[in-house]
C-alpha cells in the first residue's frame, strides 16, 4: 500500500532518519537524514533492495538490527562518529 502524499510529507520533515520499504523490501521512501547517513541521494535509493543498500555501506561502519523483517530499527555507527539510528517500516 502506498502513502499518502501527507504522510510522504511527514516522514520528509522529520529530523531523525526513516526510510519505508515495500513488501519485497525494495524502498519506496527515504527521508534527507537518512539519505544524508547512507551516503546516497533519493535517486540512487528508490526502489533498491534494503539489503544491497545495507550492504554497500563502509565496512567500516556497524550495522544492527532490532525488530521483524524488514521494518524495525537499524543503528548504525561509523568509525569515529556517534551511533545514529534508521528507522525502516514495511508497507
Amino acid at each position: 500500500q502506498a502513502i499518502s502524499e501527507r504522510q510522504r510529507l511527514l516522514i520528509e520533515s522529520l529530523p531523525e532518519s526513516m526510510c519505508i520499504v515495500d513488501a519485497q523490501g525494495h524502498l519506496t521512501t527515504i527521508n534527507q537524514a537518512a539519505q544524508q547517513l547512507l551516503g546516497l541521494g533519493a535517486k540512487e535509493l528508490q526502489r533498491r533492495p534494503l539489503v544491497d543498500v545495507l550492504n554497500s555501506i563502509d565496512p567500516a561502519t556497524s550495522i544492527q538490527h532490532e525488530g521483524t523483517g524488514f521494518s524495525g530499527e537499524f543503528t548504525v555507527t561509523k568509525s569515529g562518529a556517534d551511533e545514529q539510528k534508521i528507522r525502516f517500516t514495511a508497507r
